[in-house]
């Protein structure tokens, strides 16, 4: 991720319509409006150090800007766990079917050349991968949009046992057939490697922490979350105030759009709370 700053004024409407940027921690989301950012950053392009406090204890800080600014973390402010050990399963899931599908496509080669039966799933919602893209629900857009490209090339590659076995078995030339194989190897199956590469690496994106600087006009700091999401523009009739949010709760109320609910974050809770 690219660091950005923000040059936005802050308003004191915590729940003016307007701009806002999203994040999730576990399966809550958020919104923050876009007039408290300052900079947005990762993590790890941080200078970070401990310091000590009034009270005696001690806290992280980063250099931003000639000031040390403190830096706190959402998902520990509000007792959420990260999606670490999550992503990272899904990481080693997917990388262990795209072997899936090196050793499927190996193995249709060898039942092709020698004619022994194949018995790997020809249909392609029955390999594992198939079960679980069938059943697995993105939450990340970006993610989203690259697994719905995975359906038609991983379709094809599975219907080739069927074709390319029914081919033989008619007398079609092995040569011809084996044409086919290594056409679709470059092709069809170039894309899935593609698309198994573009997942674990958005995966990969998505395990790493971004820092984002804010100010509400005296206070100036960084939270720490998982990773940013978009940044919706949310009308005043979205708003749902919360009236049994108190001085221990970090929002005030929350944006409606559609099934989904945004928790407004206000800074100057945050800082209560840490």
């Amino acid at each position: 991720m690219v660091a950005q700053a923000f040059n936005t004024d802050f308003t004191g409407n915590t729940h003016a319509e307007g701009a806002y940027i999203t994040f999730r921690a576990g399966d809550t989301h958020f919104a923050l409006a876009v007039s408290y950012v300052r900079y947005i950053t990762t993590s790890q392009s941080l200078n970070r150090r401990s310091s000590p406090t009034k009270e005696g204890k001690t806290h992280i800080v980063f250099d931003f800007g000639g000031e040390s600014l403190a830096l706190y973390n959402f998902n520990e402010m509000i007792k959420t766990g990260a999606h670490t050990e999550e992503i990272e399963a899904l990481i080693t899931l997917l990388n262990d079917r795209q072997e899936d599908h090196v050793s499927w496509l190996a193995e249709l080669e060898t039942s092709l050349k020698t004619g022994q039966p194949f018995t790997k799933a020809g249909d392609h919602h029955q390999c594992a991968f198939g079960k679980w893209y069938d059943s697995y629900q993105a939450q990340d857009a970006e993610l989203k949009r690259i697994l719905a490209a995975f359906r038609d090339p991983h379709r094809r590659l599975h219907a080739l046992a069927e074709e390319l076995t029914g081919q033989v078995k008619r007398g079609i030339a092995l040569e011809s057939v084996l044409r086919q194989l290594q056409q679709a190897r470059e092709t069809t199956f170039g894309e899935l490697l593609t698309l198994f590469d573009d997942a674990q690496r958005r995966l990969e994106e998505l395990n790493k922490p971004v820092v984002i600087v804010l100010e509400d006009g005296r206070h100036k700091f960084g939270l720490q979350v998982e990773s940013i999401g978009d940044i919706k523009q949310f009308e005043s009739s979205a708003w749902l105030p919360d009236q049994n949010a108190g001085d221990n709760c970090c929002y005030d109320g929350y944006f409606q759009t559609g099934d989904a609910l945004y928790l407004n974050i206000m800074p100057q809770s945050l800082l209560r709370m840490a």
